[in-house]
């Protein structure tokens, strides 16, 4: 699942989009910074990857919200889950 991604998470307010960059720690744990206008860079935490699911889970704004990526080749779907909701959100790798 490594590389830049580019995101849109669908929001009652319009499409939130930005870039998330997943990496490899020198340990073999996964490391991933999701770059947004409106949060700043977020870094999750607790992250988990197993049977091409990614989870994880970052402080924003004083809430707890937990994300998770279903990757499929060069795309991902995937769900934000917040204190108000469930948001939908996708992803494509970046070439090059």
């Amino acid at each position: 699942p490594t590389g830049t991604w580019t995101y849109a998470v669908s929001t009652p307010e319009g499409d939130l989009t930005g870039e998330m960059m997943i990496s490899k720690n020198e340990d073999g744990t996964l490391a991933v910074l999701i770059k947004s206008s409106v949060y700043g860079d977020i870094q999750l935490e607790d992250i988990t990857f197993k049977e091409m699911v990614l989870e994880g889970a970052a402080d924003i704004n004083g809430d707890s919200i937990e994300f998770e990526f279903k990757f499929d080749g060069d795309d991902i779907e995937g769900a934000v889950y917040t204190p108000d909701g469930t948001l939908e959100m996708s992803a494509e790798r970046k070439k090059g």
